[in-house]
Order: C-alpha cells, then structure tokens, then sequence
C-alpha cells in the first residue's frame, strides 16, 4: 500500500500537480479505495471514512449523549447515512471543510515546525493534515511533541500518514 502511494506522489510531482484535488483523491484511495459508499468495521464513511464525531463538527450530526462513539450522535434532519453514503458531491465537499479547519489549526499550533525533520519526518502542513485526519489534532500534538507514534484500529501510524503526504501545495487552505 505503502509503495502504491510513493508511486503515485512521484508520478504526481512529475506532472506538477501537487495540490489539493491529488491530496483528497490519495487520502480517499488510501481510506477505502475511493469508495463513497464505504462503510468500515467502526461505523466510519464514505470515501475518506468520517466518523460521526467530525460529522458533527461539520454541522450533520449532532449530539444525543456523552461520548464520541459513533452511538453517541444521530443524524440531522434531512440527512441520513444512506444520503451521506450516496453524495460524492456532499463528501467531497465536507472533506474540503475538514481540511481548511485542520490547516488552521495545524498553522496556529505548529506552523513554527513546518520544513523541520520530527522524528524522522519532514513536517509540513499537508503531512499534518494527513495525520490529524488520521488521529485528530492530539495525535499531531503528541507526535510532534513527544515522538508517540501512535496507530488507529488498524494498526496505521500517524508517522505513516505525516510522512506519506508531505509536500502537496496546500498552503491556501490557510
């Protein structure tokens, strides 16, 4: 999987393009192959596997008692998992949301990081949002911070998905 990645960044570079669309179709190849209507064995959806949680935060679901597994929220009215399931158009563009709200954070908190080798990895805005959409803001913080390399429920790093997605020109998500 790994190297199916490095290959399509290389081919990516080449070509010069290396901005947002190629980012979100890499992230949506490495969640569920670009699947929109992928369901994983946690709950999460769609092409680039949102939880209920940051479905939440981007204004779909809300809140219906304390916690952040998915049970915790429900739908909103006029939305359901199986319209969530089939809107490509809907996912693409909650992706683009996720991504600009990460990117500011990401700036404010580790901008002073940005072209500095962490733990072995270059570290750059894009590679961040890689990893925080992976493990969330904590899971930068404690990587940066400390080293804590750590995984999701399928054994996938945070150092992976920051080193995996360095370099894509995703600076005017600022």
């Amino acid at each position: 999987m790994i190297f199916n990645i490095l290959i399509k960044r290389i081919k990516l570079l080449l070509s010069n393009k290396n901005g947002f669309r190629e980012f979100a179709y890499l992230i949506g190849e490495r969640e569920s192959n670009n699947n929109y209507q992928a369901k994983n064995s946690f709950g999460f959806l769609g092409a680039y596997q949102f939880g209920m949680a940051r479905l939440c935060d981007l204004g779909l679901t809300e809140r219906i008692k304390e916690g952040m597994d998915n049970d915790c929220f429900k739908w909103k009215d006029g939305m359901s998992e199986e319209m969530f399931l089939n809107s490509p158009e809907v996912q693409d563009q909650l992706f683009f949301r996720h991504c600009t709200d990460l990117a500011g954070r990401i700036n404010k908190e580790f901008g002073s990081e940005f072209g500095k080798q962490k733990h072995g990895v270059m570290i750059t805005l894009s590679g961040l949002i890689a990893g925080a959409h992976l493990l969330g803001i904590g899971g930068v913080r404690d990587f940066i911070n400390n080293g804590e390399n750590k995984k999701d429920g399928y054994n996938t790093s945070i150092k992976d998905y920051i080193q995996s997605f360095v370099g894509f020109d995703l600076e005017k998500l600022i």
